[in-house]
């Protein structure tokens, strides 16, 4: 795949992590020794060869990871959109719109994968001419409140019912899910 692109939502207000993330965004909290932000672009470059582009849209604590992470990182090219309003996932991806030039990872800031399962969603991606999406889910099954799930049909591979956070509480017997995309035609 040409011109490896990545976009990463970082630097939400983190609710959820208190004291933790009052001063500081989610994605440059420290996790075995560091940032959280360091560990998912570690695994970026690996699964990109050492070379290609990651977008960070930021919100809360912007200039914080522009000031921790600059224009490159291990071989990767750094750009940002800022959301200043804090308008959450999707004002954070089209803030991104004019920088992708093709087909791209979506991860959240958040999240740490394996660059094997990275370069998986990629190669199932592309074995499919004309998809718009590919979607890669991490199961957990036991959920917490205010966390939001999908349910998934017996094969795992069609058919998932995504529920919001705001509903959650209907359905907590079923599995927490973290996601990964890959975006493009």
């Amino acid at each position: 795949m040409n011109n490896l692109q990545a976009v990463i939502i970082c630097g939400g207000i983190g609710a959820r992590m208190g004291e933790l993330t009052s001063s500081k965004p989610k994605s440059l909290l420290n996790f075995e020794g560091q940032p959280i932000l360091s560990h998912i672009l570690d695994r970026i470059s690996i699964a990109f060869g050492g070379s290609g582009e990651v977008i960070l849209t930021t919100g809360f604590g912007g200039d914080q990871i522009k000031n921790a992470y600059g224009t490159s990182y291990k071989g990767l090219t750094l750009r940002y959109a800022h959301d200043e309003r804090q308008l959450g996932t999707r004002n954070r991806l089209l803030l991104a719109k004019d920088m992708i030039s093709g087909p791209f990872l979506f991860l959240a800031g958040d999240i740490i994968c394996e660059p094997r399962l990275l370069c998986e969603l990629m190669e199932a991606h592309q074995q499919q001419p004309g998809t718009i999406a590919t979607v890669g889910l991490a199961v957990d099954h036991t959920p917490a409140p205010g966390h939001g799930v999908a349910t998934v049909d017996h094969d795992k591979h069609a058919n998932f019912t995504f529920i919001e956070k705001r509903r959650i509480d209907s359905v907590v017997q079923d599995p927490e899910t973290q996601e990964i995309r890959m975006f493009g035609r």
